[in-house]
């Protein structure tokens, strides 16, 4: 992922406002251009549904400026701005937070796998060409761990059940222990 470019909230301060009525939750402060002027709505939405704003030749998150305005954090290289409630285009003040990618990627929604189980996939092992299902998650200190089960010794059907609940053990297990999962990822 590439990082952000760096600029600071009295730079940013002198070309936007922060206002829930604007779409992107922020305006222009001044007149940039003959097209833009002051209390325009500053931004572009992308298919995405992220904001995205020009400014000195540069394109920018409109979420991480609101956040960087609001004193979440101190530059716009640092840290992840989520949003709390997974719309992309919901860029107010309660609606983000600055966090570590780790927890922004926590409150990420599931990626679906070809069975449909978050967290399970299929794995080929060796030269022998055996089949397993492999349960995988992030421990707090973000490394990644598995547990495979094979269909040679289960069957398919239930190694992809036991692979599906290990993975479930192990997130009970790391939301119990306030790892930042949140209702969005998983379910």
């Amino acid at each position: 992922m590439r990082k952000p470019k760096p600029l600071d909230a009295a730079h940013l301060s002198r070309f936007f406002i922060y206002d829930e009525s604007s779409p992107s939750c922020l305006r222009w402060n001044r007149a940039v251009s003959n097209k833009v002027k002051a209390g325009f709505i500053a931004g572009y939405k992308l298919d995405s549904g992220y904001w995205k704003v020009s400014l000195d030749g540069e394109i920018y998150y409109v979420h991480r400026i609101i956040a960087l305005l609001h004193g979440m954090f101190n530059s716009v290289t640092s840290d992840a701005v989520d949003h709390i409630n997974g719309n992309p285009s919901d860029n107010r003040v309660l609606n983000i937070r600055a966090v570590s990618e780790s927890l922004n990627r926590r409150n990420s929604r599931k990626k679906i796998k070809s069975q449909g189980q978050c967290g399970v996939t299929y794995d080929q092992k060796s030269t022998k060409g055996h089949l397993y299902a492999v349960a995988q998650w992030y421990e707090m200190d973000g490394k990644r761990k598995t547990k495979s089960f094979s269909h040679t010794k289960y069957g398919r059907e239930k190694a992809i059940s036991l692979a599906v609940y290990a993975r479930n053990l192990a997130m009970d297990r790391l939301i119990s222990c306030g790892a930042g999962y949140t209702n969005r990822h998983g379910e």
